[in-house]
């Protein structure tokens, strides 16, 4: 199960089912690179999506819409519910809000007041 996963379940709305099974649907489908298999076109190559699933690439089989189904290996699956279950570190949070830090060093100048930063170059 590789990073943009791990970072992907993080932001899932699970606070409403039907968002959260939407948005499931279209991460898995993201980060697998291929959309919902026929369940007749994964019953025919079983072997193939398994071992592809063992490999870390969770597979998703359709049938009725919004019946779709998960081929997920074990150490996957405990890789996403360790991660559910983590708290998200301050880092992590700071790497998805998009933050930067600033470059160089910044101080209070004794000319401003004291909630002013100025940056130091």
């Amino acid at each position: 199960m590789n990073a943009d996963y791990m970072a992907a379940f993080r932001s899932l709305p699970v606070g409403n089912r039907s968002k959260l099974e939407a948005a499931l649907l279209e991460v898995l489908s993201s980060l697998s690179n291929s959309a919902p298999q026929p369940v007749k076109t994964v019953r025919d190559k079983f072997s193939a999506y398994n071992n592809a699933a063992k490999q870390g690439h969770a597979q998703l089989v359709r049938s009725d819409p919004g019946e779709e189904t998960v081929l997920l290996s074990i150490k996957d699956l405990a890789t996403m519910l360790q991660s559910a279950a983590s708290a998200v570190s301050l880092d992590d949070a700071l790497q998805a809000s998009g933050f930067r830090a600033v470059p160089g060093r910044l101080e209070v100048s004794e000319s401003h007041p004291r909630d002013t930063l100025v940056e130091i170059r």
